[in-house]
């Protein structure tokens, strides 16, 4: 009897240390936090909402789980039982394509809200870089579900439009309006039938340095072409494996993944890349590859503001874009002299709006890139991309 007291009360013990165990994340504010940057956002903050509200609760959820002791392991291993076992995903909205790369349905493009209104904004901001002088060009950086959707299982090869329609009818609204756009999908899916090595990552939907390095070349080409700038590719003939990569929707369902890969590199290239705090005026000299990792913050809260005395284009681009930009800006960087980074909606601490003028006078910019991702610029509203861009009122 005293042996089975003594394994209910172990098990008692056990049973409530798994429940306790979660709260000591309560205490790691920092490392929290050091999580959900990898991940490319920033942590939830303890609800706003009124207790009497049901966004209390669901705000109440996201906080705590963000911050459940070794929340990132558990959920791994969870995930990888859930699919190794019965073949079903945590999340539902991914599904597993050949070779275990994961897509996301919802990143698939499936319609183009408001663009009308989108083309609208994004010609005054056209019109304010001619009015100032300064080259302007769009980009739409494709998914990877745009570029490799013959990776998709058999019975989803052709539920859904390719790509290309979405992206000829938003190049037909471009040109109709004279708004400089740079179509990128053909050019990556070219790549794919020169190289071996893959343009975007098997485990989330951003794009290789593979395949950055890639839209660099052809911005560059186009810029060019247009005289904004003189442009000649460095020679690719070296591999580094030291840059940091996101893979957002791994860590996201729990899977296994590597916070380094390979990206194509250049003898010509240099690791002595300045960085400048846009608010203390702080400046410094990177010890890594430039990235997302060091980037993402800075973008959010203000303006990232790189330098290269060293490049070849002695000129400043102001650069309005996101995380696939973050991924450019390895080359960017390799480049221009200056680049002065923004996101071009998300506004974080000291950051309330991405004021067009401001930043005009305060960098001077030369060319102004304007770049977001293709889900979200074909499936979010409007003001939802530009509300936060402000332009001088006339």
């Amino acid at each position: 009897m005293k042996l089975r007291g003594n394994i209910i009360k172990g098990f008692g013990v056990f049973f409530l240390l798994l429940i306790l165990f979660p709260n000591v994340g309560l205490f790691q504010e920092r490392k929290n936090i050091a999580i959900a940057a990898n991940e490319n956002r920033e942590i939830n903050p303890f609800p706003k909402a009124s207790p009497l509200t049901a966004d209390f609760y669901t705000d109440l959820e996201n906080w705590y789980r963000d911050r459940m002791a070794k929340r990132d392991k558990l959920v791994k291993y969870w995930s990888i039982i859930q699919y190794k076992l019965v073949g079903v995903l945590i999340n539902d909205s991914n599904f597993i394509g050949k070779d275990e790369w994961i897509f996301e349905i919802t990143s698939i493009i499936r319609n183009y809200i408001e663009a009308e209104e989108k083309i609208a904004r994004i010609k005054s901001l056209q019109q304010y870089a001619k009015d100032k002088n300064i080259s302007f060009t769009l980009l739409i950086p494709p998914n990877n579900e745009a570029i490799y959707d013959d990776y998709f299982p058999e019975n989803m090869q052709n539920k859904y439009p390719h790509y290309e329609a979405f992206e000829n009818q938003a190049i037909k609204g471009f040109q109709e309006s004279d708004v400089e756009f740079l179509p990128l999908a053909k050019v990556l899916r070219d790549k794919r039938k020169l190289i071996n090595e893959p343009l975007y990552l098997h485990n989330d939907h951003h794009w290789s340095y593979y395949g950055s390095e890639t839209a660099v070349d052809a911005l560059l080409q186009n810029l060019d072409a247009r005289k904004a700038v003189e442009y000649k590719r460095a020679s690719m003939n070296e591999i580094v494996d030291d840059v940091y990569t996101s893979t957002s929707r791994a860590m996201n369902l729990g899977f296994g993944h590597s916070t380094k890969i390979d990206a194509p590199w250049s003898s010509e290239f240099t690791r002595e890349i300045f960085v400048t705090d846009c608010y203390s005026g702080e400046r410094e000299v990177l010890d890594e590859i430039i990235s997302s990792k060091y980037l993402w913050s800075r973008i959010n809260k203000g303006e990232a503001i790189v330098e290269n005395p060293k490049a070849p284009i002695n000129k400043t681009l102001l650069l309005l874009g996101d995380s696939y930009s973050s991924y450019m800006m390895m080359y960017l960087s390799q480049y221009f002299t200056k680049i002065v980074f923004t996101h071009y909606s998300n506004c974080r601490g000291d950051k309330k709006n991405i004021d067009l003028e401001r930043l005009t006078k305060e960098y001077s910019p030369d060319i102004l890139l304007l770049s977001i991702f293709s889900s979200r610029y074909f499936h979010a509203k409007a003001d939802e991309i530009f509300g936060r861009i402000v332009l001088p009122k006339h």
